[in-house]
C-alpha cells in the first residue's frame, strides 16, 4: 500500500480517473491523509454515485482478502480521509448479502441519498443536497458503474435493477 500511496502523491494534481475501488483508499490517502498538500491534511468529503454502500465493514472479506470493494467506503472513514460529516452517497438500491444495507453508512455519519428519495427530489434538489453537505470542503467524486440499470450497463460485476 505504502508504494501506492507515495506514488499517488507523486502524482498529485488533484484529478485521478479510472481503475476500481481497489484504488480509492490509496488515491484518497495521497489528497486528504495527514500529510496530503491538496487539502492541507485535512479529510476530503466523499461525492459518491453506486449502487452499494461499500461500507460493509461487519461482513467478512471475501477469501480472506485485507480489503475489498465492498467495505472501502469504511475504511476510508475510519482512516481519517474522509470527513462522513461532509461526504454523500447518492442512487443506492441495495445490497444482496444484508436487509439493512444503509445502517453502516449511518454509522458511520455518511449521508445517503437512495434511489428512491433521489427520485422523488429529482436532479435540482438533489444537487442543491450535495452543495450542502459538502460546502467547501475539498471532494473526491467516484461513480461506480453499478449505479446504472443493468440495462444501460449490463457488463457491470454487481448488478443492481432499478
Amino acid at each position: 500500500m505504502k508504494p501506492i500511496t507515495n506514488g499517488l502523491i507523486r502524482l498529485a494534481s488533484g484529478r485521478y480517473q479510472g481503475g476500481d475501488h481497489s484504488i480509492t483508499g490509496p488515491i484518497l490517502k495521497a489528497i486528504a491523509g495527514p500529510d496530503a498538500k491538496l487539502t492541507g491534511g485535512q479529510p476530503a468529503a466523499l461525492i459518491h454515485f453506486d449502487a452499494h454502500t461499500d461500507t460493509m465493514h461487519h461482513l467478512p472479506h471475501w477469501l480472506g482478502a485485507e480489503r475489498s470493494a465492498a467495505h472501502w467506503g469504511s475504511y476510508v472513514a475510519t482512516e481519517g480521509n474522509v470527513d462522513p460529516r461532509k461526504s454523500i452517497q447518492l442512487g443506492l438500491r441495495g445490497h444482496t448479502r444484508t436487509l439493512n444495507w444503509k445502517k453502516t453508512s449511518a454509522e458511520l455519519g455518511y449521508g445517503v441519498i437512495d434511489i428512491d428519495e433521489f427520485r422523488e427530489l429529482g436532479v435540482q434538489k438533489t444537487v442543491a443536497a450535495i452543495r450542502q453537505r459538502v460546502g467547501d470542503t475539498p471532494a473526491y467524486i467516484t461513480f461506480d458503474l453499478d449505479c446504472l440499470d443493468p440495462s444501460v450497463a449490463p457488463a457491470v460485476a454487481n448488478l443492481e435493477p432499478g
